[in-house]
């Protein structure tokens, strides 16, 4: 009798509110959606689809790491970092979360921690362009341009379609006075 009690006090509880149930395929579905938006530059709805997502699996790392993506290139740093900490959090593993991370924290200035994000992203995948980048732009911001050259030209090394990477390395070489150099890596 414990337990039919139990049940039918809980059967009570889950009458008396609407309750709504997602499947994992739901779940995906609208996580895929929610993409969608965000790769078609639909801001507002990608923001919409996440939330809802984020609202029944708040524990999703990729989910997590995506709306933190969305936040950053919406302008909002101190938010993405957040939620990019967060995924790098519950799947420290999750390389492109990290990654994410340190450009979310170089956006809000806090380079000794991006350097170090980096720093854990390249002894987790030695060589990785995205992870030299943020390690060579915190360098360089951090009043260290010698070593930020060096970062920044096996950044570009690993790939050399990064304009950023090269416009970092042009300052770079420029806080060392050597303006030509700085002037060749920009163009």
């Amino acid at each position: 009798t414990l337990a039919m009690t139990s049940f039918g006090r809980l059967n009570a509880v889950f009458t008396s509110r609407t309750l709504t149930v997602r499947t994992m395929q739901d779940l995906t579905g609208a996580l895929l959606d929610a993409i969608g938006h965000q790769q078609a530059a639909r801001y507002a709805e990608a923001e919409a689809g996440y939330r809802s997502v984020l609202a029944d699996w708040p524990d999703e790392p990729q989910a997590t790491y995506l709306y933190g993506l969305l936040q950053l290139r919406t302008g909002r740093g101190a938010a993405a970092t957040r939620s990019l900490a967060r995924a790098v959090g519950l799947r420290p593993s999750h390389l492109a979360a990290r990654l994410g991370l340190g450009r979310a924290l170089l956006a809000e200035g806090r380079f000794g921690e991006a350097l170090a994000t980096a720093d854990t992203a390249l002894a987790q995948e030695p060589g990785n362009a995205q992870a030299l980048f943020v390690r060579g732009t915190a360098l360089g911001a951090l009043g260290r341009p010698s070593d930020a050259v060096l970062v920044l030209r096996a950044a570009i090394a690993a790939d050399p379609a990064n304009a950023s990477a090269h416009l970092n390395l042009g300052n770079a070489l420029a806080d060392l006075d050597e303006l030509a150099a700085a002037e060749a890596a920009i163009h």
